[in-house]
């Protein structure tokens, strides 16, 4: 009931002691309604490395088909670690892309899903990104690459971040993710693929 929710957030934002949070900004978002139990600096555009992933799966699935295939290119290839080690031809669902990147944190399975969308939308995917970031008045954002590399033209901020994961519940793309310790799937030729979650509070 409403009484018991106002008490947890009371008690979660009493509890929170910011001289011990080595954070340059957070934020602890209550996803049953929206609101924010405590945040600090939370405005500040930071790096925030692979949580850039969140929104390339918002472009995907807003722009592609999640039950398609698609031929890895070479443009695809990445080897920095996490990676799933995709082949140029390896055919693969982009269900399945998309849950590894999600899982694993996978960069060459975010590499692979820019390309895809590109190649669908004829539109190069960071212009997309940066599309969807204004049309969800993430005003604090800019994305210059699908994966999250660091970089000047790479950021978001906190409360950009809340908005963007409120954004993506409906699809039920986090029921699939947010709780596997592991993900693993074929391509097309029954070529096996493994990837181990990098979010630690998992167990």
């Amino acid at each position: 009931n409403e009484d018991l929710k106002n008490f947890v957030s009371y008690e979660l934002s009493s509890a929170v002691d910011d001289s011990k949070i080595q954070a340059a900004g957070y934020g602890l978002l209550n996803l049953s309604d929206g609101t924010t139990v405590v945040k600090n600096r939370a405005d500040i555009p930071l790096p925030i490395a692979s949580l850039t992933k969140l929104m390339t799966a918002w472009v995907t699935i807003k722009h592609g088909s999640l039950e398609d295939l698609y031929v890895i290119q070479n443009a695809d290839l990445e080897s920095t670690s996490p990676s799933l080690n995709l082949k140029v031809g390896d055919e693969v669902k982009v269900r399945d892309l998309l849950n590894a990147m999600l899982i694993g944190s996978n960069n060459d399975t975010a590499k692979a899903l820019a390309g895809y969308i590109s190649q669908k939308t004829n539109t190069k995917f960071v212009d997309l990104m940066n599309e969807s970031a204004n049309s969800l008045s993430m005003s604090s954002s800019r994305y210059n690459n699908p994966i999250g590399f660091d970089s000047n033209t790479n950021y978001s901020s906190v409360e950009d971040m809340a908005i963007l994961v409120q954004a993506l519940l409906p699809s039920n793309v986090f029921d699939q993710t947010s709780k596997k310790s592991s993900y693993s799937f074929e391509s097309k030729d029954g070529k096996p693929f493994t990837t181990s979650a990098t979010n630690k509070l998992i167990d």
